[in-house]
């Protein structure tokens, strides 16, 4: 049965209530059957639908009252032709226009486009319209359907701008580890790698803001959008923003590091390449970063801090600061590191090394290896001390000394090779002033026993003499009080100790004079003197 059947043929006569009332419940119920199908597997707003389905039953009602003759109740007057009628609903935020049309009644007339159009402005939808949905419609002259007629835009809000890092954002930092961080189990070939940087070599990409694009209701109404705003970019000294805006470029080689939240590159000499003998040997009067390995005898002399990113095969490291090697210091015996504040390095075999402050390494073994003012520490990795010559001037920290093959291993606390050059320097001072007393007191006594210290020509030199003898006795007694201080120091720097997993004999450990020598393997040890006895605990 057609839609149009529904309501019956002209010149019959209805009775209103009765048919009327038919009429009203097939159109909804043509309408909700169309629901079903027009939005059924469409995401739409529920409650917009349910509203308007609300208001088009009153609608359907006045519609269907408007087929009766003004004058219905006099019983001769014919029911009049209806038009289609285009009913719209806007949802609540404006975003979308639905249509639904009641069909003409009593061959009235059918949806006519420009007719369409001018409704649907009057009613204010001026924005998204749908051509093909308004096209289709009025082709097939589509009835009691819930029809998505326009479409807002929604905003689109912009993106902001965005860096992309190449490198890591570290603040300078100084290459001595402190007192708590001494006994972590630091591997130094990945620990606080420094970060060098080729000068025109990118720090960060810069990714412009995404801009915004602004929406619109129905209506016409203009849904302004958040803009995207710039990023900040991190430019320090020694960097460059390209021309575009698009990268952050170093001015200089050197070292890239965090100041005041922005990317720094530091002036450092870098080397990035081995040092062997084709490039012969290095001075630097600052910091000095090598990219490669020491070979061939090379010495390697900076007045600040010496990194080394590769190993030390045969070479000499002479550095006024902290000497970092993230490799290995093995393959010759002729190998030498000497530092004014500390060593530190992943394996440290067969070499010579001396510094102010502490030692750093996972393995030291068959090495002289000296702490001038400070502690050595083997706690990293294997953890392990064997063989060579071990000299603190506080304690030593390692998980193992020693092996099973039975090498001997020698440890001294309370060591200060420079108090001790000291102490001998002042003694054998101590001696020529002797001497030279002697002689004084020697000429000054036959001067005396011949008269001459009377004697007008030789008064002036004996009284010469006298004043030298004098100057000599106040500087031997100086000299005296110092050396008593300085052995008194020595003697009394026993605090250190060696803490230890593991130690495996022969190992000899000397504290302030005393020693213990150990002939059968023990754990879980703190050596340390008390009294005047070494003692193992």
């Amino acid at each position: 049965m057609g839609v149009f059947d529904f309501f019956g043929k002209k010149g019959e006569t209805k009775d209103y209530n009765l048919v009327g009332s038919g009429q009203l419940r097939d159109m909804m119920e043509e309408i909700r059957n169309n629901i079903k199908q027009d939005f059924g597997g469409i995401p739409v707003e529920e409650n917009e639908i349910d509203d308007f389905y609300v208001v088009l039953k009153r609608a359907v009602e006045k519609h269907l009252e408007s087929q009766m003759s003004s004058g219905a109740g006099s019983g001769d007057m014919e029911s009049l032709s209806v038009d289609a009628l285009p009913l719209f609903h806007v949802s609540e935020d404006h975003m979308y226009a639905y249509v639904c049309v009641l069909p003409p009644l009593n061959e009235g007339e059918g949806i006519e486009r420009d007719r369409f159009l001018e409704d649907m402005r009057y009613e204010g939808i001026v924005y998204g319209i749908d051509e093909e949905a308004v096209s289709r419609l009025i082709s097939m002259q589509e009835y009691l359907h819930i029809i998505q007629i326009a479409a807002g835009t929604s905003p689109l809000d912009g993106k902001d701008g965005r860096l992309e890092e190449l490198f890591q954002r570290r603040n300078e930092k100084t290459l001595e580890l402190d007192d708590n961080a001494s006994l972590e189990r630091i591997d130094f070939r990945k620990h606080n790698k420094v970060q060098t940087i080729q000068e025109g070599e990118v720090i960060c990409r810069i990714h412009a803001p995404v801009a915004a694009k602004d929406g619109m209701t129905v209506s016409g109404q203009v849904l302004y959008a958040r803009g995207g705003e710039a990023v900040r970019i991190p430019k320090g000294k020694n960097t460059t923003i390209s021309a575009d805006g698009s990268v952050l470029t170093a001015d200089i080689s050197g070292v890239v590091v965090t100041e005041d939240d922005n990317f720094t590159v530091n002036d450092q000499k870098i080397v990035f390449h081995d040092v062997d003998a084709s490039v012969g040997d290095l001075e630097c009067m600052g910091d000095l970063f090598i990219r490669g390995n020491i070979d061939d005898g090379v010495t390697i002399n900076a007045i600040g801090n010496i990194i080394i990113e590769g190993n030390v095969r045969h070479g000499k490291i002479l550095s006024g600061g902290t000497i970092r090697i993230q490799g290995e210091v093995k393959g010759s015996r002729e190998n030498e590191l000497s530092a004014e504040k500390q060593i530190q390095c992943a394996i440290l075999e067969e070499a010579t090394a001396t510094a102010k402050g502490n030692i750093y390494a996972e393995v030291i073994a068959n090495s002289e290896v000296i702490s001038r003012e400070g502690s050595i520490y083997a706690v990293s990795g294997r953890g392990l001390i064997f063989g060579g010559s071990i000299q603190a001037y506080t304690s030593v920290f390692t998980k193992k000394i020693g092996n099973i093959s039975g090498c001997k291993n020698l440890f001294t606390l309370g060591y200060n090779p420079k108090r001790e050059e000291r102490r001998d320097a002042v003694a054998n001072e101590l001696k020529e002033i002797d001497v030279l007393c002697e002689r004084l007191r020697k000429d000054i006594a036959e001067m005396r026993a011949a008269g001459k210290n009377y004697q007008r020509d030789t008064k002036e030199e004996y009284a010469r003499l006298v004043e030298q003898r004098s100057v000599y006795d106040d500087l031997a007694k100086r000299k005296t009080k110092e050396l008593e201080e300085l052995e008194s120091i020595l003697l009394s720097n026993v605090s250190g100790s060696i803490i230890c997993e593991k130690i495996h004999p022969t190992t000899q450990v000397h504290i302030g004079g005393h020693k213990i020598v150990i002939q059968e393997e023990v754990t879980d040890c703190n050596i340390h003197l008390q009294g005047k006895q070494v003692v193992l605990k």
